[in-house]
């Protein structure tokens, strides 16, 4: 935290508009002049309006003093106040918030007998958080407005004070057990603790915009980039929660569960299948899990491709011819048959016929043996697990 962008000093009232709903980190009220008698207790008022015009929600701190805070003007140049004071302490392991009163000056005498103190005396008050409201606040005292200093370092709205606040309010709450606030009501939890001159924080939920380390090895941003030179991952089941989510598919050649590397339950899936993407434009594959195809495959009629067969013939048969006269000669060296009409002796012709004898036959012989032929593309085998837990 920067605390000096929190830290804000005034005369009489301070004024906020962008506080937490927290507890102040740091208060000082001291005098600045000697006006009047002031009472010995003092007063701190937390307010949504001036001191002016107070609201029905103030908030009034009363804390007990031996007497009221003295004031002593010695010259020109040598002036001082007792203080009050409130800040953060580490005691026993644990922060928490000291109250006391800084005794700058001894009084012996009311009216003109006082000097300074060679050694200031501490007087110690009973701590009480002073809690603001979220956003406008006014701050102020019962002591007169004029002539008081007050000075403060509160908790701004930012994301880091909502990971690192003081533990005042948390505090008092456990030894008071008043039931004013929750665990869930507070930002900061009494998380810290010492290691030689170093704090350690333990908190439950860190709100901020990076998480850097000092040798700027590591860090975490608020848009989730994380940047790291290693991961060793002790608990797998949050591997799997972000690498695998329910639904989701393993492929490996290790027959091992997957739960045994990434927690959650995972089954077999896709066993002697193939893995097709979801296609919602064709019906075999519109949807997930979709199951179809088949290993072998025998072919209908219909898809066998269209082709023709060749025709053979068996056996011997003679024509005989009745009616013709067949002459002979040659020609060019060829022999011709040249038929004629035989006719009878009263001039009649002889009708021509032929008879046959003998037969013979022709088939077309079948092939193939109608068997299932396979339908397998090339592949390779795994196991497949499905996370279903």
């Amino acid at each position: 935290m920067n605390l000096t962008e929190q830290r804000i000093s005034g005369e009489g009232q301070i004024h906020l508009t962008d506080a937490l709903n927290a507890a102040l980190l740091e208060l000082k009220i001291s005098r600045n002049s000697y006006t009047q008698v002031m009472p010995a207790n003092i007063t701190i008022y937390v307010d949504k309006q001036d001191r002016d015009n107070p609201s029905t929600e103030r908030r009034e701190y009363i804390f007990p003093l031996s007497r009221q805070l003295v004031y002593l003007y010695e010259s020109d140049v040598r002036f001082d106040s007792d203080q009050f004071k409130m800040e953060l302490v580490v005691e026993n392991n644990d922060i928490n918030m000291k109250t006391y009163v800084v005794r700058n000056i001894t009084d012996f005498d009311e009216e003109d007998n006082r000097h300074f103190a060679s050694t200031p005396e501490i007087e110690e008050v009973e701590s009480v958080p002073i809690v603001l409201f979220e956003g406008e606040n006014y701050i102020y005292t019962n002591y007169s407005s004029d002539g008081m200093d007050i000075e403060l370092v509160y908790p701004k709205n930012t994301e880091a004070n909502r990971l690192i606040l003081n533990s005042a309010m948390y505090y008092s709450h456990k030894l008071k057990n008043d039931g004013e606030f929750s665990l869930d009501d507070i930002y900061f939890k009494d998380a810290f603790t010492k290691t030689e001159d170093i704090l350690n924080i333990e908190v439950d939920n860190a709100n901020v915009a990076c998480i850097t380390s000092k040798n700027n090895k590591f860090s975490l941003d608020n848009e989730g980039n994380l940047t790291v030179n290693s991961i060793n991952v002790n608990n797998s089941n949050i591997q799997a929660q972000t690498i695998y989510p329910v639904g989701s598919i393993y492929l490996s050649v290790n027959e091992t569960n997957p739960s045994t590397y990434f927690g959650g339950s995972w089954e077999l899936w896709g066993s002697g299948k193939c893995i097709v993407g979801v296609d919602t434009t064709q019906a075999e594959f519109n949807s997930v899990e979709k199951t179809g195809g088949s290993k072998e495959v025998t072919l209908t009629t219909s898809q066998i491709p269209s082709h023709s067969h060749g025709l053979s013939g068996t056996g011997a048969h003679t024509h005989t011819f009745t009616g013709f006269l067949q002459t002979y000669g040659i020609s060019n060296g060829t022999y011709k048959a040249v038929s004629h009409i035989r006719y009878e002796a009263d001039g009649s012709a002889v009708p021509p016929s032929m008879n046959s004898s003998g037969g013979h036959s022709h088939s077309i012989s079948n092939t193939g043996g109608s068997a299932a032929h396979t339908n397998l593309q090339p592949y390779i085998t795994c196991y497949m697990w499905k996370r279903t837990a």
